[in-house]
């Protein structure tokens, strides 16, 4: 990556108004990514706290099953006093990273806790 390229917490932020509005974030994509990326980008509107607590999550721990980015995630947020995030809500910010292109299925699968199969998730790139 270079010093122009946009890491995996680059984002553009919209301009406001009204002060007492959040600022509103939104995704990016390289020049150089495919076309696919933009569209994900483009798709995603906000990049959220939980977002990058996500990649946080897989940047930390390496390659994770869903429960496992949920155990984790909740690990940290007592370590951190990060605000509380449902397993759904997780799994739903996982996947719109994977729409995003930050994060992606190895192709290897681990075991949930009832014993199905299941994704193991990875960082597209290493923060």
């Amino acid at each position: 990556m270079t010093e122009d390229s946009p890491s995996l917490f680059d984002v553009e932020y919209e301009t406001r108004t009204d002060p007492l509005q959040p600022v509103r974030m939104r995704a990016v994509a390289r020049t150089s990514d495919p076309i696919t990326s933009h569209q994900a980008a483009a798709s995603v509107r906000d990049i959220t706290k939980t977002h990058e607590r996500v990649l946080e999550v897989l940047d930390r721990y390496g390659p994770a099953t869903d429960e496992e980015i949920e155990r984790y995630y909740f690990n940290l947020a007592q370590l951190f006093d990060w605000p509380p995030a449902s397993p759904s809500g997780l799994r739903s910010r996982r996947a719109e990273l994977v729409a995003l292109g930050k994060v992606y299925d190895t192709g290897q699968r681990g075991k949930t806790a009832s014993g199905r199969a299941t994704a193991i998730w990875e960082l597209k790139e290493h923060l």
